[in-house]
């Protein structure tokens, strides 16, 4: 019943086989990234730096997203915000949205590899939810005497 109610995902993805070194049963650390869109964070930076924009975005570096309608390009670029101003000129007369990425670090145990056609490892793995020392919280659950009742 923990396991039900404790693990919520499995992930899946590929991998070269060159000194693999896991197996049904392992457990590997994934981490990954992923950046959301935020409408409220885009705007325009003006030709002498000043930005447009409809939240008010305090001094800082941000990562962000920079189209320039000059050339139709868009990088991903640093910008420093001093005084609600960009001090890049190179992205002067730009539009931007600024990203937000979080990252998440989860442990998994390796249930499936198999050997795809273009010779790359295909790894299945669910989730083994852990607390902040790495303990199994799954486990934690089954050990725990006081979280079971004995019916007779």
């Amino acid at each position: 019943m923990s396991v039900r109610r404790r693990i919520t995902h499995t992930v899946s993805f590929k991998t070269v086989p060159d000194s693999l070194g896991i197996q049904p049963g392992s457990y590997i650390r994934v981490i990954t990234a992923a950046t959301s869109y935020n409408a409220a964070a885009n705007g325009a930076i003006q030709d002498a730096g000043s930005l447009v924009s409809i939240n008010t975005i305090d001094d800082g570096t941000y990562t962000a997203l920079i189209y320039n309608p000059a050339t139709s390009d868009v990088s991903e670029k640093q910008i420093t915000i001093s005084g609600g101003r960009v001090t890049d000129s190179s992205v002067y007369n730009c539009l931007f949205t600024l990203l937000s990425t979080t990252v998440s670090k989860n442990v998994y145990q390796v249930e499936q590899l198999t050997l795809d056609e273009d010779g790359l490892v295909n790894v299945s793995a669910v989730e083994v939810p852990v607390d902040s020392s790495g303990a199994s919280i799954v486990a934690k659950d089954v050990l725990n005497d006081a979280a079971f009742r004995v019916l007779e």
